[in-house]
């Protein structure tokens, strides 16, 4: 199978599910609440305000420093390099029937920023807070999917933000780990013991 066979593979599933969360899911609760939380991921401001939060205790400070440089090293190569260069057109532009909720982005759609943000920062924030991370992780799964309800993603572009936040989370994670050991960043108690 060559590689146009693939894509062309992908995109039929992508359209399989996109339409199949159409017509199987869409109701007026989630009409109206999908939106709400998509708007809670736009530009990654939850996950910037919550790592705002997170730098006041001495003992996240690091967590948060972190997932601000994480986030911004997972949108400039993710959604601004990547994004630009694949170039790939978002469903609504593609396919007009569906009504959206929510106003027509202009960015292209592959890969997921909404979904980049989300992981790059639960990957960090589960590292070192489990109780936290998993209600990020919650409103991360309930963000990338609103991406798809609401008809401005496939899920590939889903699928790869997932991939590559989970990647810059990592990184980031192990450069965090190296700082530390150097006192490049805010001492935590016990916390990057396992790391080095």
């Amino acid at each position: 199978m060559d590689l146009h066979a693939i894509i062309e593979l992908v995109q039929n599933i992508d359209w399989m599910i996109l339409h199949w969360i159409q017509n199987n899911l869409r109701m007026d609760i989630l009409d109206q609440v999908f939106p709400i939380i998509t708007k809670l991921g736009d530009h990654g401001l939850i996950w910037i305000v919550l790592a705002l939060i997170l730098l006041i205790p001495r003992r996240t400070r690091r967590t948060a420093i972190l997932m601000l440089i994480g986030m911004a090293a997972a949108y400039l190569v993710g959604t601004t390099l990547v994004k630009n260069y694949v170039a790939r057109p978002r469903p609504c532009w593609l396919d007009d029937s569906i009504v959206l909720l929510i106003s027509e982005p202009k960015d292209y759609s592959f890969p997921s920023g909404h979904t980049i943000a989300g992981v790059t920062s639960c990957f960090l924030i589960n590292r070192t807070n489990k109780i936290i991370g998993f209600f990020a992780v919650i409103l991360m799964l309930l963000i990338a999917f609103s991406r798809m309800y609401l008809y401005v993603h496939f899920p590939s572009d889903v699928l790869a933000g997932f991939i590559i936040g989970l990647v810059f989370g990592a990184v980031t994670w192990l450069i965090g780990g190296r700082w530390a050991a150097r006192g490049r960043l805010p001492k935590e108690p016990d916390f990057w013991e396992n790391v080095i």
